[in-house]
Formats: structure tokens, C-alpha cells, sequence
């Protein structure tokens, strides 16, 4: 989880817009693939669970393009 949560971190501290969404569809296989959900991995990096939906919202975006 560390992993995520330092890259999670450097996608906000650039300034892209939407970060939690690019993040989710970026890392969907690995957040899908471990144990941890997207609001642990947001409690870990101390940020507002609130974001949750948005990391959900890219995971999404990845499912639906890699089923297309």
C-alpha cells in the first residue's frame, strides 16, 4: 500500500487536474487486485475519505475502457 500512497501523493503535489480519478484509473488492477480499498488507502496518505468516489470513478473509467 505504500506504493499507492506515495503515488497517489506526487499525482496531487503536481497539479494535474482530477487526480484522484487519474489515479484510480491508473492503478484500478493493483487497488482491485490487493486488499486494500480506496479509502484505506486515502486514510493512509491522511486525506478525506470524501475522495473515495472519485478514485471509484477512475477505477470505473479503466473497467469500461478495457471492455470495450
Amino acid at each position: 500500500m505504500e506504493k499507492l500512497v506515495k503515488e497517489l501523493i506526487k499525482l496531487i503535489e503536481s497539479n494535474e487536474t482530477y487526480p484522484y480519478l487519474k489515479f484510480g484509473a491508473k492503478y484500478a488492477l493493483e487497488i482491485k487486485n490487493s486488499e486494500y480499498t480506496p479509502k484505506d488507502i486515502l486514510d493512509k496518505a491522511k486525506l478525506s475519505s470524501s475522495y473515495q468516489a472519485e478514485i471509484n470513478k477512475g477505477i470505473s473509467v479503466y473497467n469500461y475502457l478495457n471492455n470495450i
